[in-house]
């Protein structure tokens, strides 16, 4: 069974097919997270719940698909910016609500980790056991194209939940909306990849949970037995140097970011001109 690995960037694409492990030189992200005989683990929305079964300690959701997409900040669906910082085992994510007037607790995305959420902030450790794993993308511009790629950001829970009011700038409106912190667990003892198939034991309706447990990450079963207070040795932290490159100072291409720093220069540029010329 192939292994996901932070940073791993996979091609999602139309056909949707398990078939191929590589398409357009990059691993298909439907034959890595294949389940035989099980619907494809699909990315299509921001928040993915793969569906229920019965298993035998009760229903069992296998698992939450999480889906950024940076080239839609400030569109009608995406009217925020989610921050991602994989390495220091950080997400800030914004739910699915963008209507004001409605109910941010009925948008089916937000619905879906706010259940998740009572059993993520439980301090019972049997209840925990049943705890339902978030797997975390982002999308990714690759071969010119904006769409069409995501890049693995690895596993984690919900360590918390705040109710916010946002701002859409396009139709210049405000509207209620949840934000999301998720924690990335560690997986330096899986030596940073995550095996899929602890997913699809999570899908098999015969195997209870005490049995899956054993396939899952060492950070996992820590959080399973110690709940909140290990919660900080059990989040990703990747030592590095604190000088960032040139190209992670660099805004994401066809991005907001790109677009307004672009204007900088121009107008500092001209304006250079102008004075070397009078």
């Amino acid at each position: 069974m192939p292994k996901l690995k932070i940073g791993d960037v996979f091609r999602y694409g139309r056909p949707y097919s398990a078939e191929s492990d590589v398409i357009d030189g990059y691993p298909n992200h439907f034959f890595a997270t294949n389940s035989p005989g099980l619907p494809l683990a699909q990315l299509d929305s921001g928040i993915n719940p793969i569906a229920f079964i019965r298993a035998p300690e009760g229903q069992r959701r296998p698992a939450i698909l999480i889906r950024s997409s940076p080239h839609k900040i400030g569109s009608h669906d995406t009217p925020w910016q989610d921050t991602f910082d994989p390495d220091n085992g950080h997400i800030r994510y914004y739910g699915d609500n963008k209507e004001p007037g409605k109910n941010p607790d009925e948008a089916p995305g937000n619905k879906v980790l706010l259940d998740a959420f009572k059993i993520h902030s439980t301090l019972d450790s049997q209840l925990r056991s049943q705890a339902v794993p978030l797997l975390f993308y982002r999308a990714v511009s690759r071969n010119e194209k904006s769409k069409g790629y995501v890049e693995f950001n690895g596993f984690g829970i919900i360590q918390s939940v705040e109710l916010i009011t946002q701002y859409d700038r396009a139709k210049e409106r405000a509207f209620p909306n949840y934000a999301f912190d998720f924690v990335i667990f560690d997986m330096r003892k899986e030596h940073e990849e995550f095996d899929w198939s602890w997913i699809n034991d999570r899908r098999n309706p015969k195997l209870p949970i005490e049995k899956i447990l054993q396939k899952a990450p060492e950070s996992w079963k820590s959080w399973i037995k110690n709940g909140p207070k290990l919660l900080e040795r059990n989040r990703r932290y990747v030592s590095k140097l604190l000088v960032a490159t040139t190209a992670e100072q660099q805004p994401i291409p066809n991005s907001n970011e790109e677009t307004a720093l672009k204007k900088i220069y121009e107008f500092y540029t001209k304006k250079r001109f102008c004075r070397k010329i009078q």
